[in-house]
């Protein structure tokens, strides 16, 4: 049974990132043109995971954390959709399926918490080999501006700020740079997230994360090495082209041989 305090940090996690949503016509579009089943690496609450569900796709929904997976599978059993979403708990680095799948997501930087190409070309393989020939992967980090990086350590930074139309609560998130290690493209920070119920109430709290901001070329270079064929890459979720300037770097990347 999962604890009420880490129900509690599920769906927090689910207000501070619910109201992205810029990404799924995207990943609406991959699915419709690759077809199921999808396997969705990082899944979260189910963000990605349950719009998919409700366009008629079988989707697996990965993720290392007991509890999004526990907070998943109520969504989607509120949601009529429990024999439609499969939900694993799970090591990126290491999982493994009775199953392939014609597309494999990994959205919203999730493929950044893997620190060292050891693990990063682990994660790479997995998904190599639950694919479909003729299956893709597609992943979605940040495009890393390091000078940008080094010149903002120590200073507070805006994010996001939203208004959960569910709760009325307004959240507004900023984060701390707190060190940024050009040597192994490692940057660590603290994201702050401030709440204001409908009411007089307020909340604040801190999370660090460390990531590993990736080069273009980086990524391509990891995938080789897991047996995967880059097929594409694109600056925004338009799939317009990846160039310095863009804030998204969005991978294709096909079944070797495939």
């Amino acid at each position: 049974m999962i604890a009420v305090a880490d129900a509690e940090f599920a769906a927090r996690f689910a207000l501070e990132h619910g109201h992205y949503r810029q990404d799924l016509p995207f990943w609406r579009r991959a699915a419709s043109r690759l077809g199921g089943p999808v396997l969705d690496l990082g899944a979260a609450t189910g963000r990605i995971a349950l719009p998919l569900a409700d366009d008629g796709h079988e989707v697996w929904a990965v993720d290392r954390s007991p509890e999004m997976c526990a907070a998943i599978a109520r969504a989607a059993a509120d949601a009529g959709r429990a024999g439609a979403i499969r939900v694993v708990c799970d090591d990126l680095r290491r999982f493994r399926l009775p199953r392939r799948f014609a597309l494999a997501i990994v959205a919203m930087n999730t493929f950044q918490v893997l620190h060292r190409r050891p693990e990063q070309v682990a994660c790479l393989r997995a998904i190599a080999d639950v694919l479909h020939e003729g299956g893709e992967v597609i992943l979605d980090v940040a495009v890393p501006d390091e000078d940008d990086v080094a010149g903002v350590i120590g200073r507070l930074q805006d994010v996001a700020e939203h208004v959960d139309p569910l709760t009325g609560t307004r959240v507004v998130q900023t984060a701390r740079y707190d060190s940024w290690d050009p040597a192994t493209r490692t940057l660590r920070f603290t994201l702050i997230i401030e709440e204001q119920g409908a009411g007089a109430s307020r909340s604040r709290r801190e999370r660090p994360y460390a990531v590993h901001l990736y080069a273009p070329d980086e990524l391509q270079s990891l995938a080789r090495d897991a047996d995967l064929r880059p097929a594409g890459a694109f600056g925004d979720f338009d799939e317009g082209p990846l160039t310095p300037d863009s804030e998204r770097q969005v991978h294709r990347f096909l079944r070797e041989g495939a």
